[in-house]
């Protein structure tokens, strides 16, 4: 065996190499270059930013203090980072990485890896092998690669991801995003509000606690949603459907299925159970609502998209009727094409229209950049110029007004307002607590959705912006909402940050009470037919509820300095 130490040096380090035999090598307090060579080494990088190849033999690298760069070679490994921000590949054989303290980037290699992140927001990539990954604390992003791999995100947001091979990955706490992948997976969301999408594969999914959202993907799966108000998707699509079960579990949960003899059940609370209409046969679906003690709970079959794709859809009654909890119904179109059949036990109501969200608006107080400064969206009045991101000064065409009172934020609690507070949004912004409605849209600019959705700006619904730091739910007695209307769909300011204005569609306008769609009719004629609704376009691509999720485990909705509004005004303008 071979001794090497470094010792104290005042340069800009040493290069110190091993020879065929067993090696003891030790760095500097500088910036060393370590190569092990053949053998069984033992290499310490101690402080600096040191280099430390293994080579072959079954090698321990410690990097110790500093930034540094392990790379194990080929054999079995044994890597530790130390402190510091590290670079570990572990390459070929079955190796263990702990990487410790810092912000580590990880590569496990082929071979059966033990990979465990420690504190610090890693990013680990397992590769080949049946691997076990373990992130611990700090928000980690994991990719297991090939193989059947057991991850673990343990503390803090982290992002998961199967890859091919039966993996099993867990969140644990924290709000996390968890990707199966190919094949059959085996996913524990944990506590917090978790994103999971099962990918391909007969996967078995259990969400646990936290208002959670879950995708089955193609394949038999089993979905349990535990507690919390979750969304259920059971995720096949086209024609090669597979039958999924899904359990809602404690909350008021949406457990949605396109049929195949899908059966859902929705457990304790409120829950809403919903045909998916998808242009294909439902075949058999089973819904089965669940009671609460004492029979306290409503439950819904949700029809709403079969009548809105066959507006002339017939219900026939094959077991039970119209006020039964129990029954078994046959759909067709009105020229007697049959669409499905479902069963359904515990049902109270059958909707067949479907319940608006809400529509885009701000509340009153938001402060509206204009030619004459920021002005309070309830002072503005037609014809007013407005500062767009994309079109300059915009004149304002119409303003609509909703008031929504206690009786009708009871039956609908959905519809209650979202609250941004100051600089809820990174960068200052918005400049003052921010009220919207759930379904009005920030602009959202950041290299992450460039990467996910290859848009560098994207527009994210209040609602699902609701959980971040600083950004809530109220529960309000009372809210007045206030719609913009341009000449098209605009992006605007309030309150110093990017939003959009009132985007007339088909179900935005359903918002509106008579009066106010007559109004915009007068205005805009064409909009009196609903085909050319769709020609008033999006001015940004708007996310999704899961696209908005995975944005947000991604760490890509708080902004960026760059999109901040470079613009110098008077605060406030008060008056005309």
């Amino acid at each position: 065996m071979t001794s090497r130490y470094g010792g104290s040096h005042d340069g800009s380090g040493r290069s110190i190499t091993g020879t065929d035999r067993d090696d003891n090598l030790d760095g500097t307090d500088c910036d060393d270059t370590i190569q092990g060579g053949n053998g069984n080494d033992d290499l310490d990088g101690r402080n600096g930013d040191d280099k430390l190849y293994g080579g072959h033999g079954r090698d321990t690298l410690s990097g110790d203090h500093g930034d540094d760069y392990l790379e194990g070679g080929t054999d079995h490994d044994k890597l530790y980072g130390g402190e510091g921000h590290d670079t570990i590949d572990a390459g070929d054989g079955d190796d263990t990485i702990i990487a410790h303290s810092g912000d580590d980037v990880i590569y496990g290699g082929s071979g059966h890896d033990k990979v465990l992140g420690d504190d610090g927001n890693d990013q680990i990539w397992g590769h080949d092998g049946d691997d076990r990954l373990d992130g611990d604390s700090g928000d980690d992003t994991i990719f297991g690669g090939y193989g059947n791999d057991d991850i673990e995100g343990e503390d803090g947001h982290d992002a998961l991801y199967g890859g091919d091979g039966s993996d099993t990955i867990t969140g644990e706490s924290g709000d996390d995003l968890i990707d199966g992948g190919n094949s059959r997976d085996k996913l524990f969301g944990g506590e917090g509000r978790d994103t999971i999408d099962g990918g391909g594969g007969e996967d078995s999914i259990e969400a646990g606690r936290g208002d959670d959202s879950v995708y089955g993907g193609q394949g038999q799966d089993t979905i349990h949603g535990g507690s919390g108000d979750d969304f259920l998707n059971a995720g096949d699509e086209g024609w090669n459907r597979s039958t999924d079960t899904l359990y809602g579990g404690q909350g008021n949960d949406t457990l949605e299925s396109n049929g195949n003899q899908d059966q859902l059940y929705g457990g304790s609370g409120d829950d809403v159970l919903r045909a998916v209409a998808d242009g294909t046969n439902l075949n058999n679906l089973y819904v089965y609502g669940g009671e609460d003690p004492g029979d306290t709970d409503w439950d819904v079959l949700d029809l709403s998209e079969y009548y809105a794709m066959y507006p002339d859809l017939q219900i026939i009654y094959e077991e039970g009727g119209p006020g039964l909890e129990d029954g078994r119904i046959l759909m067709k179109t009105g020229s007697g094409q049959e669409l499905g059949r479902i069963t359904y036990r515990g049902i109270e109501q059958i909707r067949t229209t479907s319940v608006p969200d809400g529509t885009i608006c701000f509340a009153p107080g938001s402060l509206i950049a204009t030619m004459r400064g920021e002005v309070p969206v309830e002072q503005l009045q037609p014809g007013d110029r407005v500062i767009t991101r994309d079109n300059g000064m915009q004149e304002l065409r119409w303003i609509g007004k909703r008031t929504l009172g206690p009786q009708e934020l009871a039956a609908a609690p959905h519809l209650q307002p979202v609250l941004l507070r100051e600089g809820a949004l990174g960068n200052g912004l918005p400049h003052r607590d921010l009220v919207v409605s759930p379904q009005h849209r920030m602009l959202i600019r950041s290299d992450r959705a460039s990467l996910l959705y290859e848009e560098s700006e994207v527009l994210v619904a209040a609602k699902d912006l609701a959980g971040m730091p600083g950004v809530e739910r109220l529960s309000n007695r009372e809210v007045t909402y206030l719609h913009l209307l341009f000449d098209q769909h605009e992006v605007i300011l309030a309150n110093g940050a990017w939003s959009e204005s009132f985007q007339p569609g088909d179900y935005s306008m359903k918002t509106l009470d008579q009066a106010q769609r007559a109004e915009i009719h007068y205005l805009f004629p064409e909009l009196a037919e609903t085909r050319h609704l769709d020609g008033f376009a999006s001015a940004r691509r708007s996310l999704k509820s899961h696209e908005a999720q995975v944005l947000r485990a991604e760490g890509g909705i708080v902004s960026g300095r760059e999109s901040a509004a470079i613009l110098t005004m008077p605060r406030v303008h008060r008056g005309r």
